[in-house]
């Protein structure tokens, strides 16, 4: 029975340390592209200041990108107070498991901070599961001193809630008052549950994990839901204008085709001369899914992305490509991510051109020569 039981021990410890290895690796591959862009090491279309941008003109969620810039920045100043400073702010104990979140949240330079609960004493918790550790440690890997955020919120939003000494009480009761309440410009569509735990939680302490679970949230909204709309934005080379143009040319190369049909069965040519049509049917479907996919194959080819610059005003509300008074510039694309995305565009666009045009190619070719 002692044989089983420790086997069974093992093997569960085994596959715990397994599935924590597999975690953390698909974790890392997962959030690659999104951690790139906070660490500033992407290029223009696809870098920190223009996925800002996409946040506050169309998709309206700055806040999202706010908070976990504002989290690294605040965590790293914590990080680098005295000991005797960030031992008056303990971490919150996890209320499902049994270690403390210090490690993860202070640093590896900083030792575990444990304090004696005290009879009367209410001492903040925090819920937070073992693979959200994980993606702490992935989240603060590439940051140091050159591309921190360096960002301190204003101290007039300042609550007064929490005790005085603890450190970077006003920027916490700031960040509250921000980012958790109605009276906040920024407030964050987090579950009632979990800001109701950080706003209890920052009334005891100034920890940068009393932010971690709002911070995993809004890091997964932007990671499933704003990235790829920011990818698929960003590959766009386009602007209205130009797909206006392409659309018109789609339409004059299907007219022509079916002119070029009509002549062929009139004068009674053979069915196998109605191939000729299908050069005009491919670049008809071409230009129409280059009309959808807002992306452009010679623009592509030259590595060039439109623009059009306006005003401040209208970029708030979103309507910077629908302004026929902006001015268009042209931009070079240097974010290989970016090329990588055009290309495979191009094929589906050139295999989608193919099969369309194939298609209405055997359906004229088809048609009896006399009818």
């Amino acid at each position: 029975m002692t044989g089983v039981g420790v086997t069974s021990i093992t093997s569960v410890k085994s596959n715990m340390s397994n599935m924590s290895k597999k975690s953390k690796k698909s974790l890392s591959v997962r959030d690659s592209t999104l951690l790139k862009i906070l660490q500033g090491k992407t290029c223009y279309p696809l870098s920190l200041g223009e996925f800002k941008k996409f946040l506050e003109t169309r998709e309206f969620s700055a806040e999202n990108l706010a908070v976990v810039e504002w989290f690294i920045s605040y965590r790293t100043r914590f990080n680098a107070l005295p000991t005797s400073e960030r031992e008056r702010s303990p971490p919150p104990a996890p209320s499902d498991q049994q270690q403390t979140l210090g490690a993860f949240s202070i640093g590896s330079n900083a030792s575990r901070i444990s304090t004696p609960e005290s009879p009367g004493v209410e001492t903040p918790t925090i819920s937070l599961a073992n693979q959200d550790l994980e993606f702490f440690q992935v989240l603060f890997q590439g940051f140091d001193a050159q591309n921190t955020p360096h960002i301190q919120l204003d101290q007039k939003l300042v609550a007064d809630i929490g005790r005085k000494d603890q450190p970077f009480r006003p920027e916490v009761n700031a960040a509250i008052k921000l980012f958790f309440t109605a009276e906040g410009n920024m407030e964050l569509n987090v579950p009632g549950t979990m800001r109701k735990e950080i706003v209890t939680n920052a009334a005891l302490t100034t920890h940068p994990a009393v932010f971690a679970p709002a911070v995993k949230h809004c890091f997964d909204i932007m990671q499933s839901s704003s990235l790829p709309s920011f990818m698929r934005f960003a590959a766009q080379n386009i602007q209205k204008d130009s797909r206006i143009d392409r659309g018109v040319k789609g339409i004059v190369c299907l007219i022509l085709a079916f002119i070029m049909t009509f002549l062929l069965i009139w004068f009674e040519k053979s069915r196998w001369t109605r191939l000729a049509t299908f050069p005009l049917f491919q670049l008809s479907a071409s230009f129409f899914y280059t009309v959808h996919t807002k992306m452009c194959l010679l623009n592509h080819m030259g590595r060039k992305k439109e623009v059009i610059i306006v005003d401040q005003d209208l970029e708030k509300d979103g309507r910077d490509d629908d302004n026929p008074k902006g001015k268009l510039l042209i931009q070079t694309v240097e974010e290989p991510m970016v090329l990588d995305m055009q290309t495979r565009i191009k094929l589906e666009t050139l295999a989608l051109a193919t099969v369309v045009g194939a298609c209405l190619t055997t359906i004229v070719v088809a048609i009896p020569e006399h009818f």
